[in-house]
C-alpha cells in the first residue's frame, strides 16, 4: 500500500514562474502473520508552474489529497519505483514476492479440424 504523507512547498529557489512541491510517500507491504514488514519513505519534487502548484498546494490544505488528474500518475510512479525495491529486498530476505509474478503458461497448440468448411 502507499499513502501520501505531507505535500509542502519544496523551497527550491526555482526561476520565479516555477513552484516546486515535495509530496512524501510511505510505501508499505506486510507479511503476515507478523512475519515481516517492507516499510519506505520518500519524496517525490513535482515542479509546476506558479498559478499550478498554488492550485496543488490549496487543494491538499483543504481536501488532503491531491488533484485527481496528478495522483493517478505520481502513486503509479511511486508504485513502480517501490515495487522493484520491494520485490529485491524480499529475495534477498527469503520472503515471498511482494507482488504478483508473471507466470509461463504452457499449452499444446491446438489441432487442426480435419473438417472443411464451404
Amino acid at each position: 500500500n502507499v499513502s501520501l504523507a505531507k505535500v509542502e512547498d519544496a523551497k527550491l529557489g526555482m526561476a520565479k514562474s516555477k513552484q516546486s512541491i515535495r509530496v512524501s510517500f510511505v510505501f508499505e507491504t506486510r507479511y503476515e502473520p507478523s512475519v515481516a514488514k517492507l516499510h519506505f519513505e520518500g519524496d517525490v519534487i513535482l515542479l509546476e508552474d506558479k498559478k499550478r502548484g498554488a492550485e496543488i498546494l490549496n487543494h491538499w490544505k483543504k481536501e488532503n489529497a491531491l488533484p485527481k488528474e496528478l495522483m493517478q500518475g505520481l502513486l503509479n510512479n511511486v508504485l513502480d519505483r517501490c515495487n522493484v525495491q520491494a520485490l529485491i529486498l524480499a529475495r534477498d530476505l527469503s520472503l515471498p514476492a511482494p507482488v504478483p509474478l508473471p507466470k509461463v503458461n504452457l499449452k499444446e497448440p491446438a489441432k487442426k479440424s480435419s473438417k472443411k468448411t464451404v
